[in-house]
């Protein structure tokens, strides 16, 4: 298996989840935009500060008293979820999650998604990976790593249905959660699938 994805890779996860192939590309296109890396060949991340929150708070770790010693910290770490600082490129994006690693590196990689699929570094036990440094270390391999990583995500959490159903909206709602809608993300699935399918 190289590191891009190959039609056969498809082929072999639309066999294990029952759905179309063009419905996993849809998905990849929507979260990765069809690519596991960036240009300089990293797996693509989009760090979450609500979630740094979390991870900080359940470490037993005041994101209150760190924003108070350094307010400029607020940018990668806020209570609720907001897109207004996500990074508005990949290097962007690389800067945030290192600005938060220098806070505290395994709750930042915890809360950044990974790859071609997006998937969270706090799933990663989920997704079947004993540590996390081994699935981020697969993140970094190869982009089927990345497809493993989404079968497993969907399997797991019961979604395989709605991706065989095409029922994208509740697909998204358990795929990225209930704040799916303010990114349309069920119609750019919707979109992207018909795009692959072929259909007018």
């Amino acid at each position: 298996m190289g590191k891009k994805l190959e039609e056969s890779d498809f082929l072999r996860a639309s066999k294990k989840l029952g759905c179309e192939v063009n419905v996993i590309k849809a998905v990849s296109k929507v979260e990765g935009n069809g690519s596991g890396f960036t240009s300089s060949d990293k797996p693509k991340t989009l760090f979450e500060g609500h979630v740094f929150w979390k991870e900080l708070v359940a470490k037993g770790i005041d994101p209150n008293k760190l924003l108070a010693k350094n307010p400029a910290l607020s940018n990668i770490l806020y209570k609720k979820w907001t897109s207004r600082f996500y990074g508005k490129s990949e290097a962007d994006e690389e800067k945030r999650l290192n600005r938060a690693m220098a806070v505290n590196r395994e709750c930042a990689l915890r809360s950044a998604s990974w790859g071609m699929f997006q998937i969270l570094g706090c799933n990663h036990k989920l997704v079947g990976f004993k540590t996390l440094q081994e699935f981020i270390n697969a993140m970094y391999k190869s982009e089927g790593n990345h497809l493993d990583a989404f079968i497993s995500f969907v399997i797991k959490r019961g979604l395989d249905d709605e991706l065989r159903d095409k029922r994208f909206a509740d697909f998204a709602l358990g795929y990225n959660g209930s704040g799916y809608a303010i990114n349309s993300y069920d119609e750019k699935i919707r979109v992207a699938y018909k795009k692959f399918a072929g259909i007018k």
